[in-house]
């Protein structure tokens, strides 16, 4: 194994608390770590060619790569609105007829058209798109976007509904985004426990770090104290795992990923 951990994560809002604490050098341990941001589409991509020790990947990504292992307990998940996974439309939703995927996703484009599909009965033609805006409703119907830039593109006037809340609404359940996993050779209890406690001391950081998220990403600070303490969870239990077979099971049923099997989840 490496002396230095090559760790990758997603560059959002919503990977901060479960990162920050390592990138300070807060957390003690017998490893550097080597911390790697890039968009979902990229890490998987990355771990798949040994370019990553261990990432937060997309949850769909364990479930296509039997190899890998799912870290217990922790995850990045939304039981209700998360303010920052949308479908911006234009008219009705039951009349979309082409979709644009967001380039950096992996969940929430399958879970975008879960919800088409669940709700409105329909499976629409889909395109990547990349750096959506209020322009691109004139090349597609509608548009999924994820991360940070969401919270710009809801100061518009596009008719928008939100992927988390809408997923509540249809299985009761909260819908898992990314979870950290790692490669069947690393088997080091350190990296998870590094892991753990880095989530721990990142939440408990939150209200320190806020006020500077505000003024460097233009974000209302009444926002992200929404955003941190309501919208985005970073749990990984029962009813998290109840909502990633769900997902798993209504994107099989859609020919979006294949037969759900049970994943591996490691301790440590």
């Amino acid at each position: 194994m490496h002396s230095t951990i090559r760790l990758g994560t997603v560059p959002y809002l919503n990977a901060m608390p479960l990162t920050l604490p390592i990138e300070k050098k807060e957390i003690h341990s017998k490893f550097e770590y080597n911390i790697i941001k890039a968009p979902p589409s990229r890490l998987a991509h990355m771990i798949h060619i040994a370019d990553l020790d261990v990432a937060l990947l997309s949850v769909v990504e364990p479930m296509k790569e039997r190899r890998l292992r799912v870290i217990d307990g922790m995850s990045i998940n939304s039981n209700g609105p998360t303010l920052s996974v949308q479908i911006f439309h234009k008219g009705d939703p039951s009349q979309i007829k082409k979709l644009g995927l967001d380039f950096e996703s992996k969940t929430s484009n399958i879970l975008g058209q879960i919800i088409l599909s669940e709700k409105y009965g329909i499976r629409p033609e889909t395109v990547m798109v990349r750096d959506p805006d209020k322009k691109t409703l004139d090349k597609v119907d509608a548009f999924i976007s994820i991360g940070d830039k969401t919270f710009k593109l809801l100061n518009s006037d596009m008719e928008h509904f939100d992927l988390g809340e809408t997923w509540k609404e249809i299985t009761g359940l909260p819908v898992v985004f990314a979870v950290w996993v790692m490669p069947p050779h690393f088997r080091d209890r350190d990296i998870i426990d590094v892991l753990r406690r880095s989530s721990s001391m990142g939440l408990q950081m939150l209200d320190q770090i806020i006020p500077r998220i505000s003024r460097t990403r233009g974000i209302p600070m009444e926002v992200l104290t929404q955003y941190f303490h309501k919208n985005v969870h970073f749990t990984l239990g029962t009813e998290e795992k109840k909502g990633v077979a769900k997902m798993f099971e209504l994107a099989h049923k859609i020919d979006l990923l294949p037969p759900a099997r049970k994943l591996e989840y490691f301790f440590g």
